[in-house]
Formats: structure tokens, sequence, C-alpha cells
């Protein structure tokens, strides 16, 4: 629980937001990162402010956690939600981006896909990894004590914040993709299906849990995309308004609300968001974009950074001495390192092996293009305006 309430005043959260979009104005204006505007502006703004909002929401289970020794939810529903609503959006993402990917096409390059999805999450996550191991190896080498306040912790928990269990319930949704092409009519690999089928029954529980719940909110976006209607209400002042009601009510509320109203609400707003909406703006707005473009790098990292922030240069003593502003300052300042760290591992990780996705494609030999089909209409896995936008995981 939160020992002082002062450490949950939202101007903290947007203090660290505004020191995050600080640096990456600056980077942007010594890189000019290059921003494709064929996919949609709307997710690719939305994704960078998600992964930040997560950062804070472990910033502030840090405070409580350096003076109580437990690693729990913030006693403030908003601090809460910055987290739970956060991840629940990620998912709606990944789920809206592939299920679009599989209404507007009949035929799908299985091997491309996953192999895209492979090249894309598992070499930042083993790098993350070995960071990981790295720090744990200093602290050990330099014998520094592994426990806080005497209470045995996770270091998976302390070192990484444990973001990667999201990645869990991804796979499992890029796993179910067969099963959604089936019931659309489209083609699919017999051995590709039964795959998938066998997933599904050997992995009911995390299949039939909560927290698959936020994809089919996604999955819903993406089944109303082709109406009229919302394409021309979606850009509008008043779906603005909507949206900023209905995700207000999820932060703010959410955790006191019922569980399908919190999902309504942020289904509702992540639909028009999809389809056109940009919130005034905001999420057009090219440091929106650019912080879309480093979500991944920043989900994965802010966790360790974190732990050096209050473990390896303030030290733990001090850390639990901090006044709640004092403690934000702390965030805010490793908020750059993050930033930071990010960009280095967005060009220099992440770019490198997403330009590898067709080489590797084609060297596996693994496509399930039907053979009569013309090489000049073969369509990437995910293309378009749908290209590499998905969740975290990008």
């Amino acid at each position: 629980m939160i020992l002082d309430p002062g450490i949950t005043h939202p101007v903290f959260a947007l203090l660290v937001i505004a020191a995050a979009i600080g640096s990456i104005w600056l980077i942007d204006r010594w890189l000019a990162v290059p921003l494709d505007s064929s996919r949609v502006q709307g997710i690719d703004g939305l994704r960078g402010y998600l992964a930040g909002m997560v950062f804070i929401h472990h910033a502030c289970i840090w405070y409580a956690f350096l003076r109580s020794g437990h690693w729990e939810s913030p006693a403030s529903a908003f601090y809460t939600e910055l987290g739970r609503s956060s991840v629940a959006l990620f998912f709606m993402i990944t789920a809206f981006l592939f299920t679009r990917r599989i209404l507007v096409s009949r035929t799908i390059e299985w091997n491309r896909l996953y192999v895209s999805r492979i090249l894309r999450i598992v070499p930042l996550l083993v790098v993350h990894h070995l960071a990981a191991l790295l720090v744990l190896a200093f602290i050990r080498l330099n014998h520094m004590p592994t426990v806080f306040n005497g209470i045995p912790t996770d270091r998976k928990v302390l070192l990484t914040a444990a973001v990667s269990w999201t990645l869990d319930y991804e796979w499992i949704f890029y796993l179910i993709l067969p099963l959604i092409a089936l019931v659309r009519g489209s083609r699919v690999p017999l051995v590709l299906a039964l795959i998938s089928a066998l997933m599904v029954m050997e992995r009911q529980s995390e299949v039939l849990s909560e927290h698959m719940l936020p994809f089919f909110g996604g999955v819903v976006a993406a089944l109303v995309a082709d109406s009229r209607r919302l394409r021309t209400f979606a850009p509008s002042p008043m779906a603005s308004l909507l949206a900023l009601v209905c995700l207000a009510a999820a932060y703010g509320y959410g955790r006191s609300l019922p569980t399908i109203v919190w999902l309504i609400a942020l289904t509702v707003a992540f639909t028009l968001i999809a389809n056109g909406n940009t919130l005034a703006g905001l999420l057009q707005s090219r440091v929106s974009r650019v912080f879309g473009e480093i979500t991944y790098s920043v989900y994965l990292l802010h966790g360790l950074v974190l732990f050096i922030a209050f473990r390896g240069v303030t030290g733990i003593p001090l850390a639990q001495s901090l006044s709640p502003a004092m403690h934000w300052l702390v965030v805010g300042l490793a908020a750059p390192l993050l930033v930071s760290l990010s960009f280095a591992s967005w060009r220099w990780i992440e770019q490198p092996c997403l330009r590898r996705v067709d080489a590797w494609s084609k060297r596996l030999r693994l496509s399930f293009v039907e053979p009569s089909q013309p090489p000049s209409t073969r369509q990437p896995a995910i293309s378009n305006k749908f290209n590499n936008s998905n969740s975290v995981a990008n």
C-alpha cells in the first residue's frame, strides 16, 4: 500500500511524460526518425504513450516497495490503471491489426507472419534478459545485498518489472489467428490449423482468462472498421470528446467499474482511434508517432532502468528516504535515459532484425500461398497501413 498519498498526484505522471516527450523531440531533431505515413497514425501515436504510462505505473510501485518490501499495485486507482488499462489497449492494438489483415485478404503468407513476429519480439527480448543477468552479476560480484528490508523478492520482478508476461498472451493470440482465418473462410494449411487447435486446448486456462478479454475488443474494432458511418464519425471533434470521456472513465475509475463496463469504455475509445480519431491531433503529431516507434524498447527496458536508478544510482537507503516529489524527480531524470536506450535498441537491434524478415521467410520456404497464385499478387502478412504496427511488440 502507498504510504504517502502525495506520491499518486496525477501531476507527477504528466511531468514524467513531458520529460520523455522532450527527450524524444530532441533526439528526433538529431536523428530525423523516418515515419511511415501509410500506417494507422492514431495507433502509431497511441502506442508510445501506453508504454510511457506503464513505466510510470511501475515507478509508482517502486515507491511503496522501497518502504514495505511488497511489490503490489498502487493504492491509487489512476496509477493502477496506467498499467492495467494500457496493457489492455496494447492487446486491442494487436487484435485489431491482425484481425483486420485477415478480413481484407483471403490469402496470408503464414510463414512471413510468424517469422516477422519472431524477429520482432525475440532478439530484443534476449538482449533484455542478458542485460538483466549482467546487472545481477555485477551486484553479486560487488557483494551487494539482493534483498530489500529483509524480505526476499523475485529478482525477475525487481530487475525487469516482469513485463514479459504480456508477450505470452500476445503469442497465444498469434497462434489463434489460423482459427480466426478459418472462421473468416480463408484457406489455412491443415498442419497450422491443427497446431492452433492443439494450442488452444493445451493453454485453455490462459485462452479463457480475463487477460484475453481485451483482444475481443480489438476484434470488434476490426469487424466494424468497414462501416462508412464510423469512418465519417471517428475523426470528428465529437468522437474525440467521446474517446476522451471513455478513456477518463477507464483510467480514472476502472478498478471500481464492473469489468465489462471497463472493457466497453476502452473498446469504444480504441475503436474510434483505430478508425481515424487522433484525439484532436495529439496522436497524429510527429513527436507522438516517433514515440510510438520505440514503444517495444521502452516497454521492455523501463523496468531495468528503474532498478538501476533506485538500486544503483541513488542507493536503497537514500531512495527509501525520498519524499514523493524527490522520488518522481529521480523518475523524471531516468526518463531521458530510458528514451535514449530505447532509441539505441530500436536503431541497432529492432530495425536490423525487421529488415531480415523477407530474406528469412524466403529461406525457410514455408509459404502457404496457393501455387496457382502469381508471385505478384502475394501480400505480406502485415502490409500497407497495418505494417509492423502491432501492440507492445513494435
